[in-house]
């Protein structure tokens, strides 16, 4: 209904724009508006719906993978793309350098849309609460490769110009409850839960830190068969 709802008014906004030689409608411009109504419109929806399976989800983290694993057809990219905007306004005010390099041909994964998107919001988050300047940078790539381990694979690599970690720190990451953020809220479950739920889909997690040198974190899932032919 809110996209009828713009497509409607959409026509008498841009008039206003040209009678009036452009306005700012809560720090929006009409090219802002034009440009990013339709995508908040459609997270917003979106949203929702993951909302919804969410609260029917929680279970699946008690069940064994092969009982909670709900895999299809996914556009890793499309899923990266959702995460950045999720996370637009702590971007903003995170980092002047963040960047997005995805391939172009990327073939589509075998995996749960939901839980990717899930997963790639958490490591993005982590990334962006490591760094301490906004001129530390965080960019996220995606790319084709042949794994050794998995076969044909889409990788996702998030990479931060934060403090890194100690190799003790490291080692214990993806630990149920352990976290170096426990004054700021933090459970100790993100990690565990995203390497949980990368299981799930048949991936694997791989992160490098050192520190001083930052951390980048490396999600591998794999290809979907028919998506190359």
């Amino acid at each position: 209904m809110l996209k009828e709802i713009w497509s409607g008014i959409e026509p008498a906004v841009e008039r206003l724009s040209l009678e009036e030689g452009g306005f700012s409608l809560g720090g929006f411009d009409y090219d802002d508006l034009r440009r990013d109504v339709p995508d908040m419109l459609n997270d917003l929806y979106m949203g929702a719906q993951d909302i919804k399976k969410i609260v029917e989800g929680l279970k699946d983290y008690a069940r064994a993978p092969s009982e909670s694993a709900s895999l299809a057809v996914v556009d890793a990219n499309e899923a990266i793309r959702y995460a950045a905007r999720l996370l637009k306004h702590t971007i903003a005010v995170s980092t002047d350098r963040f960047s997005m390099t995805l391939s172009e041909n990327l073939p589509k994964v075998k995996a749960d849309r939901l839980k990717l998107t899930q997963v790639l919001v958490n490591v993005l988050e982590n990334a962006l609460q490591a760094i301490s300047s906004r001129s530390d940078g965080v960019s996220v790539v995606s790319e084709p490769i042949d794994d050794l381990e998995l076969g044909r694979s889409v990788a996702i690599r998030i990479a931060d110009e934060g403090a890194g970690m100690d190799p003790d720190v490291l080692a214990s990451v993806c630990s149920p409850f352990f976290t170096t953020k426990r004054d700021r809220g933090g459970s100790g479950l993100g990690m565990s839960v995203a390497l949980g739920l990368v299981q799930d889909m048949r991936g694997t997690i791989d992160i490098q830190s050192e520190r001083g040198a930052g951390t980048a974190v490396t999600i591998r899932i794999p290809v979907w068969l028919g998506a190359e032919g």
